[in-house]
């Protein structure tokens, strides 16, 4: 009967201290929430089983080459890889492709664009996910010459035909070309990714090397066969195609990986671990916090402890007491703390899909909602929690005189061990802390730099759209042509309209990548070709878009398929390569540049102009980052391996910008309404959809700074502040024997003020070694460094310095004699 009554005895005191209570939850609240977020969203990334029987089992095949000694992280899979593989592999139950497809419906007036994949049959029925109406795609489908057939997902069903009842049967137009409905998938199915159709991948069975680029392989590992297996034995096929056909897949290798992450979080690289350590870290600070006021609420009842353990209760019986104080505290907590993963979980979600907006939203599988892996480590950071904050009073029970407890009054008895381990909580609150806040700050600064990124370009005043020709119909550069002067034609017919161009890559979007070579220079590094960008314009798209023509020519008409080969590089490139010159950019005129040396594809280029720098990647990367361009009317060839062309048309309009939107629409369904325009943004409003994702990474480091902040300033002042209480009969002594008022201040500042060195040190040390770990030339975290070295040590070094000179002067200002006697 003695647990209960602890247990109501415990649960009065805590009613009594209401406000400690408080103060505990919230901070545990606060530690655990975050903590499970940041858990959540590394996990998501990293490994995300997909939803149906046999998730696990999934995976994705891909072939590469292999770079000094290690395999590349691309994917150059093509469809001979595929039949090859196909053919051989023994480790995979099932083993399929597909190929990512644009689906443009235009049984109405105005066409429509939906994401589609080419795809094996086999891999839709390895889901074990039935239409709700109609079948699933059959083998025969894929067979050459079947009948043209879509399997259409539950929202296009619902959005485009209406939730129409007879759809089973419909024929529609679907890029230019009859397909019949054959069923509709459940709502919320999206596999692979976050397609909308599904149509058959149909291959020839005699396929070139090289033929069919943009395939992905994926297969189910066979009952028993271990990944390592399956990687080990794709490697070892595509190691033997490489031999036998060095020509096209010279070094090829393979690797097979569990689906579905989106990255391939291997636990290796640094910048993989930062979001786990933070986690981590903040979990630690809570610990340290909590354990903190546990200790001094124990303190207190040292005079309690003694006079029972002077009536018979067993120092077990004390430390169960202590545990069960701890354990409400952390139960209220954890309430609370999942209450606010959720919330957490659910920002993360709506943020994530609004960062991958431009491309679908998260692939479908990927959420947070709670998993039983979710909950294991939450439960775990409860025990944690409980278990480490609840340590440290359990160790000052332990080690206690409980005997001269009782003879020293109600504060028990103190001494050198007290003063030494104040000093470790107060350096590792200062450790966590600063460690904390330099990180996070530095993140921030890095997203000031990608919110203030000058991209090169106007963005006001303008709106874009996205154009996706099929090859079938526009294969020639000629019929591209002569669409996009249609187009240009009946856009600057529409009042309000000032100019029209186009291009394959808009700012921050990215490019396509080629392998490159110098006329005069050997660029090669380890043998091997570097990796340009490069991207296709219209000869008028740097006067539409106000880039500076630093010297040379610009494109015009003359640039045509069958004359000199042309291309226009930035000032990055130059630099790069005539650094040496006493004017780079003037000596780089009139140099060839070849581009896909070796291969069939490949063609030797004339610099005609350099233009100012555009910021064609991702803020955080393409601010450094070197792009050709090429004229359009030279696209010789499909550069993205896809079977459609994509180019986006830039509109120069007065007014509000998306008031153009359906004027946009609207002229290139008189131009052919088999071509729809999809991803119609401002280009502001694009620049701003495409750093989403970094905005996002500020809003969480904004949110760990002030949780972080918010404890530190809690814990440390009340540690430091608590260890100058600690020492009021010191105080009276020194008074006492005649010590200066500002010597006894100095006493506790300069003791402050190792406390905050030797935090500093280790903890500003670790964010400094994790930064410079992290920084890259795209991201240039050091820049902010400094100033987050800096702004950290002052705020922590005047807060250490509050908390140590405002309870030591209201001590020192109290008779001698008072703080002789204090308790």
């Amino acid at each position: 009967m003695g647990l209960p009554l602890d247990l109501r005895y415990n649960l009065r005191l805590l009613a009594k201290n209401y406000g400690f209570v408080a103060i505990c939850v919230l901070m545990i609240g606060i530690g655990m929430g975050s903590s499970i977020t940041l858990y959540s969203v590394a996990d998501n990334i990293s490994s995300k089983q997909l939803p149906f029987a046999n998730g696990d089992r999934f995976v994705d095949v891909y072939g590469s080459k292999q770079l000094a000694g290690s395999v590349s992280d691309g994917n150059i899979s093509d469809g001979y890889i595929y039949l090859t593989l196909a053919e051989s592999v023994r480790s995979f139950e099932v083993f399929g492709a597909y190929r990512e497809a644009a689906a443009i419906f235009s049984d109405g007036d105005v066409s429509e664009r939906f994401q589609a994949a080419s795809i094996s049959p086999e891999l839709i029925q390895a889901t074990a996910v039935m239409p709700i109406l109609g079948r699933n795609l059959q083998v025969d489908d894929a067979q050459i010459g079947a009948e043209a057939v879509a399997l259409i997902s539950y929202r296009l069903w619902q959005n485009y035909y209406m939730g129409s009842a007879d759809i089973i049967g419909t024929v529609s137009r679907i890029n230019a070309l009859p397909h019949t409905i054959i069923g509709v998938m459940p709502e919320g199915f999206s596999y692979p990714i976050w397609h909308d159709v599904w149509t058959p991948l149909q291959l020839p069975t005699a396929v070139e090397p090289g033929e069919y680029r943009g395939i992905n392989i994926k297969a189910v590992l066979a009952e028993g066969i271990s990944l390592e297996t399956a990687a080990l034995e794709v490697d070892s096929l595509l190691a033997q195609l490489g031999k036998r056909l060095p020509q096209a897949y010279q070094d090829l290798g393979g690797r097979v990986e569990i689906c579905c992450s989106v990255i391939n979080f291997d636990g290796t690289s640094p910048d993989q671990l930062l979001m786990p350590a933070l986690a981590t870290a903040l979990l630690l600070l809570v610990c340290l916090n909590v354990g903190n006021l546990i200790l001094v609420r124990t303190n207190q009842r040292i005079h309690e402890f003694t006079i029972r353990s002077a009536l018979g209760a067993t120092r077990w019986r004390l430390i169960l007491s202590v545990l069960q104080d701890s354990l409400l505290i952390c139960v209220l907590g954890s309430v609370l703390g999942f209450f606010l993963a959720q919330q957490g979980m659910a920002y993360v979600d709506s943020a994530g899909t609004q960062a991958l907006a431009f491309a679908g939203g998260l692939p479908y599988w990927f959420n947070f909602d709670w998993e039983f892996n979710t909950v294991v480590v939450a439960l775990g950071i409860v025990f944690f929690v409980w278990f480490l904050s609840a340590g440290l009073a359990i160790y000052q029970i332990a080690r206690q005189d409980l005997s001269v407890g009782l003879a020293s009054g109600k504060t028990g008895a103190t001494g050198s061990r007290n003063a030494y381990g104040t000093a470790v909580m107060v350096s590792i609150e200062i450790i966590f802390s600063c460690f904390l806040l330099v990180l996070t700050l530095v993140l921030i600064g890095a997203s000031i730099d990608t919110a203030n990124t000058d991209y090169g370009t106007t963005v006001d005043g303008v709106l874009t759209g996205k154009i996706e020709l099929p090859n079938e119909n526009f294969s020639s550069a000629q019929s591209r042509d002569i669409y996009r002067q249609n187009l240009r034609q009946e856009l600057l017919a529409q009042q309000g309209i000032e100019a029209v161009s186009f291009v394959t890559a808009l700012p921050s979007e990215g490019h396509s990548s080629i392998t490159y070579a110098m006329e005069e220079q050997d660029v090669r590094g380890d043998n091997e070709y570097p990796v340009q960008g490069v991207v296709f314009v219209e000869s008028d798209y740097f006067n539409v878009m106000d880039v500076k023509l630093v010297t040379g020519r610009g494109f015009d008409a003359s640039d045509a398929a069958n004359t000199l080969a042309v291309v226009i590089i930035n000032e990055v490139f130059a630099r790069q390569h005539w650094s040496n010159q006493p004017d780079p950019v003037a000596a780089s005129l009139g140099q060839r540049i070849q581009v896909n040396p070796g291969e069939e594809t490949a063609q030797w280029l004339t610099i005609v102009g350099v233009i100012t720098h555009i910021v064609q990647g991702p803020a955080m990367n393409g601010r450094y980052e070197s792009t050709l361009y090429r004229p359009l009317n030279q696209q010789c060839c499909n550069v993205y391996g896809r079977s459609y062309f994509d180019v986006s048309v830039v509109l120069k309009v007065t007014g509000d910008e998306i008031s153009y939107a359906p004027v946009l629409q609207t002229a290139a369904a008189r131009v052919d309404k088999n071509v729809p325009i999809a991803y119609i943004y401002t280009l502001s409003d694009w620049l701003k959809v495409s750093n989403s994702l970094m905005v996002f990474v500020t809003e969480v480091s904004a949110a760990i700074a002030v949780i972080t902040l918010l404890l530190a300033v809690a814990g440390i002042y009340a540690i430091v502040s608590r260890s100058v209480r600690q020492r009021t009969k010191e105080i009276g002594i020194r008074r006492a024997i005649g010590s200066s008022n500002a010597k006894v201040l100095w006493v506790f500042i300069r003791q402050g003020l190792r406390y905050l060195g030797l935090g500093l040190m280790i903890g500003g040390g670790a964010a400094v070694i994790i930064t410079n770990t992290i920084n890259t030339e795209s991201t240039n975290l050091l820049s902010w460094l400094p100033l987050s070295v800096v702004s950290v040590s002052l705020g922590l070094g005047l807060l250490v310095f509050i908390a140590t000179y405002v309870p030591a002067r209201l001590l020192v200002a109290m008779e001698p004699g008072e703080t002789l006697r204090d308790e």
